[in-house]
């Protein structure tokens, strides 16, 4: 089977700055605070296939594993 690749992110500014109350930012960025939960959705290139694994991983800043 062809490998399940990630085609597109929603970060879901909306849902997410009213969350983190940083709707009213002139910022045109999505802030969202450290330590509070956030919503994103992925899509793929097709559907998830039952026992198969998924990793996501994310990292900030400039060197985030220095």
């Amino acid at each position: 089977p062809n490998d399940l690749t990630p085609t597109h992110i929603s970060w879901q500014p909306s849902v997410n700055a009213s969350t983190h109350h940083t709707d009213r930012y002139a910022n045109a960025e999505l802030t969202v605070r450290r330590g509070q939960a956030f919503t994103i959705t992925l899509y793929f290139n097709r559907p998830k296939q039952t026992g198969e694994n998924l990793a996501f991983v994310t990292e900030i800043g400039n060197t985030p594993l220095a």
